[in-house]
């Protein structure tokens, strides 16, 4: 921090950025090829990780990392899995799976979880917090804390009354959890991110209403407080004591703008739950400072590269469109250049990420640019000016001291948002010091001269002494601003550094998360890897010799060829095709094989002949099905005829008898004249095996039929078909309308040769990239597909492009497939209460008929939770059941909160619905010591903060210290804030431990710890021993006062914020002593 050393320039920092960049690019290489010569590790590799290593790749090195271990609603376990090809990927333990595997894309949120999840790694790596010492910012607190007491101590003798409690911390109580669940059984923090309270807010309103501390002399505090959010759970009160404090100000558009962006915070930590938001909120708050400067801009721009930079603006704030982070760019330097702010509040409101778009970025510029203190000469005000700032430093300063603590600690896993967050902070603290000193320097001579000596003092500055000279004076107030001119210059520096060491850490993360998510967006998509569930088919058809009658413009069976090579030509690599022909006789022409081409080649040589043994075609099937057919797949028929059954050994009643004895589906289709065809059986064998029967009136709607089938038959909801023909640079688009609560959607183009292209676009004009956290892509020969994951509510385009075609064109194929059901929630969040009952009501609509669902419960929570009705039989489309969920939490439980979710299971197919519960009777105290090394003979103020999982406040609870034998009760000085005074008279010297008990009816009893070392006074580095040692540091340190970059309040014995001959004094009367 710039109190205890000077910055290098900002030109250093940007450099180093630039040569670390390398330096990885060149380290990745020789990774790769040093790699290459270590040996494969086969055992214990998950099956699913097995399937995503490329061909001659395998795992040469497991890594397990564990962030914030002992904290359960922080804790992050990964394992790296290094190849032999200096990839890697990386198993989260707590969802079991991939990071952006198949499965991860399947979670809400899943990029952004995916980032905020693997951002960790670049912690250990890269190192972003390596300048941020707690020791530094403790340090801060200590000398802000005293600046605090004192202004307090001269404004109670002014006004001859209390001001406020100057013992309780206010950001601190106001900490919020922000908790989300995923599906696996894990609670993971999204972001932990400080909050002012009420308390604060009204600590301000007096330094208002008796010191005049208002936007005139203050814009910056404002500013400050603006920024950082109201606590969710007490928004209300919060907002309404902040909002009184505004009112009072004389600037009334200021006010108006500073409730403006307040709210704007409220909304972002709202829409929090969704990892990354905060971090993009930073990203666009830094880049907005940044952008005042263009020397700073330019710089950044040039070493991390334009291009790039641009890539990350677009990425973080625009859902990767870069064209709109440029249109964002010119904005921003039109609103600091002319001051006009409605195209950029346009921009983000109409295309930024959708938890963004209430941010008014043109707000933040606008009262930058009113930052301009204007200091009064009544020293009186200024008092108001120091306490409001003193206080807020205070809180920000120790609040990022218990922040690093936790994070070097392991209670906060170092998260994108995490790190971020600390970034964040320390720029609203160096801004609040920047005022602090440049309202100092806005004094007089005249009111300088006349300052509180108690002000003067705490700034390391005797009184002057008496003189009517004003030149004596200006003299005099000379010295004062020369200090304070060097600590703002070190204040400018510092927040530049902070601004392009986040945009640095930006930067490598982004390489980072881009590299893992393209490499794993090949890998999902590898070898036309199945997308979907696949399943074994046989296409059993009619080649009598009817099937040579023309119906149509063509003769029935060239028809039936080209529907059933459309089927083919859609199916996954994961699915396997057989073909059966009948006529007077049943022919085996294909067995089961995923050899489409083969499949293709069979079909285009049928011929028709003879009578029609359908019972024995079917039949056919059925043999092969139960001979070579896995046990474990979906079994499926698909039947077609265009006349009655009149040959062969078995009737069609009895082969359909069979077909339901083994589990097979048998789709029917009838093709021809009504009148020619025996419709009744083919209902009949459809209805008896749980198919269904179609009928197809002409040569379009049965490639049509076919088309859907391949897909309907494995369970899912096909919603468009389209067959069609393309040239070159021709482009059609087909518009979808996704529903909300749709948990994907499909779409797979087969085409005949050439090059085609697909894109897919939102309801909001946003492209999706292939390596988008949400989106499967695969690609193989002649074939795409692409699923879409949680997507967006609205209509979708899905638009198809002709590269390549010869003169005549080429015929594609389109399928868009959805679940067969839709479910109004795509999470299920319950709260109760110890030996309590809880509901929901959960409802779901089929989107085509369904023969069965089921629901299972899995994870912790199935201990508790019952699901009524779980089952369902015959569903028809459009259909709305209704299941009600019970939980019944335990009298006894060591668990403060149930996971897992509700498994929907149909035809094979299933969809995860996340459940959480929980307990409304847990405790989660915030524990702030005021300073965890004390002196003997003095004294420490504990203060906790109860909370409940959700962030509320506990009421009149009992909190008791517990020191040896002694016990020493909590006073609740604020609602659910508790502070107590303990001495050190039953501590011995050295480390004591300090227990904390927690008791309140209805709730579980809590116990936590507190350190606090006592050392001898004179023992300034705490060896237990006073002697030379003590003496070389305070002499190194004589004569240097609080305000100096070096002082160390450990060294101020008597603690008067100066080290002096009474320091002296107290070292000499103890040396020689040891504990």
């Amino acid at each position: 921090m710039f109190l205890q050393k000077n910055f290098v320039l900002k030109f250093i920092s940007l450099t180093l950025c630039v040569l670390v960049l390398f330096s990885t690019f060149y380290s990745n290489a020789l990774l790769a090829f040093s790699l290459r010569g270590q040996g494969c590790i086969t055992e214990n590799i998950p099956q699913e990780v097995q399937s995503y290593l490329l061909k001659d790749e395998c795992v040469v090195k497991v890594e397990r990392r564990v962030y914030a271990p002992n904290s359960e609603t922080q804790k992050i376990s990964l394992i790296k899995y290094v190849l032999s090809s200096g990839k890697i990927l990386v198993y989260s333990e707590d969802y079991g799976m991939v990071v952006l595997g198949r499965e991860w894309v399947k979670l809400p949120n899943s990029e952004e979880l995916a980032l905020s999840t693997i951002s960790p790694l670049t912690y250990d790596e890269f190192q972003p917090l390596k300048e941020f010492n707690p020791s530094d910012y403790y340090k801060t607190f200590l000398i802000w804390n005293e600046y605090t007491k004192v202004g307090v101590d001269v404004a109670q003798k002014v006004t001859k009354e209390e001001v406020i409690r100057i013992s309780i911390i206010n950001l601190g109580a106001g900490i919020l959890l922000l908790i989300i669940a995923p599906p696996s059984g894990v609670i993971q923090l999204t972001v932990f991110m400080l909050a002012y309270t009420a308390g604060l807010a009204l600590d301000l309103l007096k330094f208002i209403e008796k010191f005049k501390v208002d936007s005139e002399n203050s814009p910056r505090l404002f500013y400050v407080m603006a920024l950082i959010p109201p606590s969710v759970e007490n928004s209300t009160e919060d907002f309404e004591r902040f909002h009184e404090i505004l009112n009072k100000l004389s600037d009334k558009k200021f006010a108006s703008d500073i409730k403006n962006l307040n709210e704007n915070m409220f909304y972002l930590v709202n829409a929090a739950k969704i990892p990354t938001t905060i971090s993009r909120f930073f990203f666009l708050f830094s880049y907005i400072h940044v952008a005042k400067d263009e020397q700073l801009l330019s710089i950044i721009e040039n070493l991390v590269g334009a291009e790039k930079f641009d890539k990350i603006g677009g990425f973080f704030l625009f859902n990767r469109d870069v064209n709109a982070f440029r249109e964002f760019k010119d904005a921003v330097k039109t609103a600091w250049e002319a001051g006009n702010f409605e195209k950029l509040n346009g921009i983000i409101k109409n295309e930024a990420i959708t938890s963004l778009r209430n941010i008014a970025a043109g707000i933040i510029i606008g009262l930058i640019k009113k930052c301009i203190i204007k200091m009064g000469e009544d020293k009186r005000e200024f008092l108001g000016f120091h306490m409001s700032h003193s206080l807020l430093i205070r809180e920000l300063s120790y609040d990022i001291y218990q922040y690093l603590l936790k994070l070097e600690g392991g209670e906060i896993s170092p998260t994108i948002d995490n790190v971020l967050s600390v970034f964040y902070y320390d720029y609203l603290l160096s801004t609040l010091l920047l005022e602090y000193s440049e309202g100092v320097l806005k004094l007089k001579a005249d009111t300088l001269y006349n300052m509180y000596p108690e002000i003067l003092r705490v700034w390391g500055f005797d009184p002057p002494p008496k003189t009517s000279s004003q030149s004596e004076k200006e003299k005099w107030a000379t010295e004062i601003n020369k200090r304070f001119n060097s600590l703002a210059y070190d204040i400018n520096d510092s927040m530049n550094r902070i601004l392009s060491s986040q945009l640095e850490y930006i930067t490598k993360l982004y390489d980072f998360y881009e590299g893992y998510s393209e490499d794993m967006a090949r890998r999902r998509g590898k070898d036309g890897a199945p997308i979907l569930k696949g399943a074994d088919f046989y296409l059993v058809i009619d080649t009598s010799g009817s099937m040579s009658d023309k119906f149509g413009e063509e003769t029935k069976l060239d028809a039936v060829k080209k529907a059933a090579k459309d089927f083919i030509s859609i199916l996954s690599p994961d699915d396997n095709i057989g073909i059966v022909r009948f006529s007077s006789t049943a022919e085996l022409l294909l067995d089961l094989t995923n050899n489409t081409k083969k499949a293709e080649k069979i079909i285009d040589e049928l011929v028709s002949r003879g009578s029609t043994a359908l019972g024995d075609g079917l039949w056919l099937a059925l043999d092969r099905l139960q001979t070579i057919g896995r046990k474990d797949r979906l079994k499926v028929i698909l039947l077609l005829t265009d006349g009655m059954h009149n040959a062969g050994t078995h009737k069609p009643d009895e082969a359909a008898r069979r077909a339901k004895q083994l589990g097979v589906i048998v789709y029917t289709i009838g093709y021809g004249e009504h009148g020619e065809i025996d419709e009744d059986t083919l209902k009949n064998i459809a209805s008896l095996t749980n198919g269904e029967y179609y009928y197809a009136p002409s040569p379009a709607k049965l490639r049509e039929l076919y088309l859907s089938l391949s897909k309907h038959a494995l369970g899912y909801n096909v919603v468009e078909t389209l067959i069609g023909r393309l040239k070159t640079g021709e482009v059609k688009t087909l518009d979808i309308n996704v529903e909300e609560n749709t948990k994907y959607f499909s779409t797979i183009l087969s085409y005949s040769g050439s090059k085609v292209e697909i894109q897919l676009i939102d309801p909001e004009g946003n492209e999706v990239v292939e390596n988008s956290g949400n989106v499967i892509y695969s690609k193989h020969e002649n074939h795409i597909s692409v699923t879409v994951y949680n997507p967006v509510k609205g209509t979708w385009k899905i638009v198809t492009k002709c590269v390549e075609a010869p003169a005549e064109g080429l015929e594609y194929r389109l399928t868009v497939l959805t679940p067969p059901i839709t479910i109004d929630k795509i999470s299920i969040t319950m709260e109760g209460s110890l030996n309590g009952t809880v509901h929901e009501i959960l409802r779901i609509t089929t989107k085509r008929r369904l023969t069965d669902l089921k629901i299972r419960v899995l994870g912790d929570v199935s201990s508790i939770l019952e699901v009524n009705p779980n089952s369902f039989k015959d569903l028809p489309e459009n259909h709305e059941v209704t299941v009600k969920l019970e939980a019944r939490i335990p009298s006894i439980t060591s668990k403060t909160v149930y996971t897992g979710s509700l498994l929907v299971e149909f035809m094979g197919i299933y969809i995860d619905i996340p459940v959480t519960v929980f307990i409304n009777n847990t405790i989660t105290p915030l524990i702030h010591v005021s300073r965890h090394e004390v002196r003997e003979g003095g004294s420490v103020e504990l203060q906790t903060v109860l909370q409940d999982l959700k962030g509320e406040l506990i009421r009149d609870a009992d909190v008791t210290a517990i020191i040896g034998n002694s016990l020493v009760k909590f006073n609740q000085v604020n609602p659910g804030v508790y502070l107590a005074n303990i001495t050190t008279t039953n501590m011995s010297i050295g480390r004591n431990l300090v227990y904390i008990k927690i008791e309140k009816i209805g709730y579980k009893q809590i116990e936590k710890e507190a350190i606090i070392y006592v050392f001898m006074s004179g023992d300034i580095n705490l060896d237990n021993v006073v002697d030379h040692k003590d003496l070389a540091i305070l002499g190194k340190l004589y004569g240097v006062k609080s305000i100096d970059p070096d002082f160390d309040i450990k060294v101020d014995l008597n603690e008067d914020g100066r080290i002096d001959y009474k320091d002296l004094a107290i070292l000499a009367l103890n040396y020689g002593r040891k504990a």
